[in-house]
């Protein structure tokens, strides 16, 4: 099923992955850290870079060294793998747990994702985040 069917028919595409999104959602609506996430920032950089970075449009962002460098890091941590299904996807997707420190992300503020698991991470949190 596309993505854009299950959008349409907002039908989980198996009971399985709806129990995985909805186990680690579980964990992220109580504000628990993912199991082996730490609070420490993935990279170092100054108060002054971080609050322009958090300040500047969320696509812009994204196009940013800094993000490139955060992405990748949490993408080699969970060795390339969706860290929801467990699958190697073709496309690995990092998903925000929080943009409270958008610029300065820790470990404990991203999860690696393959695409229909960031998409059903979104429909169960209504759109959110």
């Amino acid at each position: 099923m596309s993505y854009m069917k299950m959008a349409e028919t907002r039908e989980l595409p198996s009971a399985t992955l709806g129990d995985a999104v909805a186990g680690v959602m579980g964990f992220i609506e109580r504000g628990l850290p993912l199991p082996g996430r730490r609070d420490v920032p993935i990279l170092s950089v100054t108060p002054e870079r971080a609050t322009a970075l958090r300040k500047m449009p969320y696509e812009e962002y994204l196009l940013t060294f800094e993000w490139k460098d955060v992405s990748t890091a949490i993408k080699r941590a969970a060795q390339e793998r969706c860290e929801i299904c467990g699958e190697l996807p073709l496309w690995l997707d990092v998903h925000h747990l929080t943009y409270e420190r958008r610029g300065n992300e820790w470990w404990s503020d991203l999860l690696a994702a393959c695409r229909l698991c960031h998409f059903m991470a979104h429909k169960m949190l209504g759109g959110k985040l």
